[in-house]
């Protein structure tokens, strides 16, 4: 699995280069972007890297190798192909609890530190996001999530299921300070929604010979 599009800010940014490695670039508009300079962009790729269980290892020679989930591998690859290596960020941000993906709830949430009080970082599915979230993270500033950005959102998912794209959506809720604990009522309308990453698993090349 490989993350293709980021849709963020209700634009799309494509990630460039080969399945199972860490080259390539972001591209907005067909011009290389830097993750860094579009907020939006780099918390969605921390989100992705921290709400996550998947481990990756890259070799000698570049090739990357991935243990656990394939989603969540591919997750962890995107982020470190922006320089955001998940045991960095881990260690910055460490895990403190965890709601674990059901399949009834359709989400991940991890609680962690933030500016000296806690953030809980969510992933799953769009409409199961959308539906837990009251605002919007538009250009880094928080914006109440009106409905055609809820559309839009909808809009970019069905584009990328559309070419056989799955996505999955991320958002994150600030929590007091003295937050130990996450439970499922801290997110119930209370998410920040940031936006889309959209992987396809393409086929290797001797697959195709």
């Amino acid at each position: 699995m490989t993350v293709r599009r980021i849709v963020v800010n209700g634009r799309t940014v494509e990630v460039t280069g080969e399945s199972g490695k860490l080259a390539g670039e972001f591209r907005l508009e067909g011009k290389p972007v830097k993750p860094e300079d579009i907020p939006s962009l780099t918390l969605l790729l921390k989100i992705g890297a921290l709400c996550n269980d998947a481990l990756l290892s890259v070799s000698d020679t570049g090739e990357v190798s991935m243990l656990g989930d394939p989603t969540e591998g591919a997750l962890v690859a995107v982020a470190a192909k922006a320089g955001l290596e998940k045991e960095r960020l881990q260690d910055a941000s460490p895990r403190l609890d965890e709601i674990p993906f059901q399949s009834e709830k359709l989400y991940m949430a991890t609680l962690h530190p933030r500016d000296g009080k806690r953030v809980a970082y969510v992933k799953g599915a769009t409409e199961r996001l959308l539906s837990l979230s009251r605002h919007y993270l538009y250009n880094g500033q928080v914006i109440p999530l009106e409905e055609a950005h809820a559309q839009a959102v909808r809009d970019a998912n069905q584009a990328m299921a559309s070419e056989a794209i799955r996505v999955i959506a991320m958002g994150y809720v600030d929590l007091p300070a003295d937050a130990v604990e996450l439970d499922n009522v801290d997110l119930r309308g209370n998410l920040v929604f940031v936006g889309l990453a959209g992987m396809d698993d393409p086929p290797r090349q001797e697959a195709i010979q």
